[in-house]
């Protein structure tokens, strides 16, 4: 069809794939260029999101004395954030490790292929570890930043129910994209590494343990690398170490810097 006819098209074959009537939700789209390139079809990101919650943030934020000039989906700022120049010639997964729950991202191209969480993540592990060793919350996360993901106060035995369950998802993830990345968007379908990011990516021994169990290099994400030159040692008034908890914020400032004027306002959902 015409490009001027997509709009249209889309927003019908959208109604098929999201779980609420088409006029209960504000949607965008974008046409992703692949790397290589395929013949008879036009590959498309459609972003969609419930219009309750949207106008619930726009109405903080007008009360606020704001105008947001875009909102935008998490996965889709925290790409932008964490892989150079938003570009990969192989797909990779990342992991955002959050207080309530983890989201996964698989990038490959110039595209989000796949989004899902699972709400295993800081708070969970803290329950966990709380749970298992009967200490408080307070205790627990004194001891989860101490002692990371090791053998000593019994801390791997009281996670490891869920840093298995973990492992078992991001496995399942792998073969998703093996079986499912969009062909012309990668020049191999495996995973080529895991980064990580949100408040949980600086649990240590976590990033070593998935690579052991996964055979694949997992990393603490650099959420400058798209806004500085080389890797700050820290930030005025943000030890580094804790600036990987912003990535998502850091991809929404890179948008506004894509946006012609100044003094912009996003929000990311």
């Amino acid at each position: 069809m015409k490009e001027k006819e997509l709009g249209e098209a889309i927003k019908w074959e959208t109604e098929n794939y999201i779980p609420l009537p088409i006029d209960e939700v504000y949607f965008d789209w974008q046409i992703v260029q692949p790397i290589k390139q395929t013949s008879g079809h036009c590959d498309v990101l459609v972003g969609a999101l419930n219009k309750k919650l949207v106008d619930s943030y726009l109405a903080v934020l007008k009360k606020a004395g704001l105008q947001p000039l875009v909102f935008e989906i998490e996965s889709i700022a925290t790409a932008r954030a964490l892989i150079k120049d938003t570009f990969s010639f192989n797909p990779l997964i990342i992991i955002d490790i959050g207080a309530k729950r983890s989201s996964f991202i698989i990038f490959s191209g110039r595209t989000i292929h796949f989004t899902s969480s699972l709400p295993i993540a800081n708070d969970y592990f803290v329950q966990e570890i709380s749970k298992h060793l009967k200490i408080s919350r307070e205790q627990a996360k004194e001891m989860k930043i101490q002692y990371g993901l090791s053998r000593e106060k019994g801390i791997y035995e009281a996670l490891q129910p869920a840093i298995n369950e973990l492992v078992g998802q991001i496995k399942k993830y792998i073969d998703f994209c093996r079986e499912h990345c969009l062909p012309g968007h990668y020049e191999n379908k495996e995973v080529s590494k895991i980064v990580l990011c949100g408040g949980g990516a600086n649990f240590a021994g976590l990033s070593d343990f998935l690579s052991q169990e996964l055979k694949i290099a997992v990393e603490i994400g650099n959420p400058w690398i798209n806004l500085l030159s080389k890797q700050p040692q820290d930030v005025p008034e943000l030890p580094y170490e804790l600036s990987i908890g912003y990535a998502t914020a850091l991809g929404l400032a890179l948008r506004g810097l894509e946006m012609p004027g100044n003094n912009l306002i996003g929000s990311s959902l």
